[in-house]
């Protein structure tokens, strides 16, 4: 790991992250970007910062590593995020959309015990109150209705719920 001396300071942090954020909005994201998104990460993590900026940059890299399929940073970054949101940082709408997440990563996996113990602590209010974590359970349900069907892993395509997805607040 870098020595504090060596990383970018805090204040210039935010002259990084936007463009990037401007980036991602555009879907136009070349290797250096994501590679920014690394630096960013470890900078803040040899600084010890945690407040809604480091929030803002996981997020966002989460979303990215989603969206070009690099589940390995997206792990990295979603257990960063679980630990920011149990201090209380980060809105309470991203944590919801990225237990969502975290559930449908579990149900791809077919890693039932994780989607339970991510599940236990969802009361009933908290997921009709969102579109993300519905739309999780729905999947999740689906996935576990055909699997008992034919015993097997079927593949995502095999039931249409994938139409029904609510867009990512990075789209919209």
């Amino acid at each position: 790991m870098e020595s504090p001396a060596l990383c970018l300071p805090a204040s210039r942090m935010g002259h990084t992250h936007t463009p990037v954020r401007q980036k991602l909005l555009t879907r136009v994201l070349p290797s250096p970007t994501v590679h920014s998104c690394r630096s960013v990460r470890q900078d803040i993590t040899v600084q010890r910062i945690r407040n809604t900026f480091t929030v803002e940059v996981y997020e966002m890299h989460a979303r990215i590593c989603l969206e070009y399929g690099d589940m390995t940073e997206f792990n990295q970054c979603q257990a960063q995020l679980t630990q920011l949101y149990e201090e209380g940082l980060g809105t309470a709408e991203a944590e919801r959309e990225f237990i969502a997440y975290n559930i449908l990563y579990n149900v791809g996996k077919g890693a039932a015990n994780n989607v339970n113990d991510l599940m236990l602590p969802l009361t009933k209010e908290f997921v009709d109150d969102d579109k993300f974590i519905t739309f999780a359970l729905q999947v999740q349900f689906a996935w576990h209705t055909v699997q008992s069907r034919l015993l097997q892993p079927p593949h995502p395509h095999t039931f249409p719920i994938h139409r029904y997805a609510p867009p990512s607040p990075s789209a919209t």
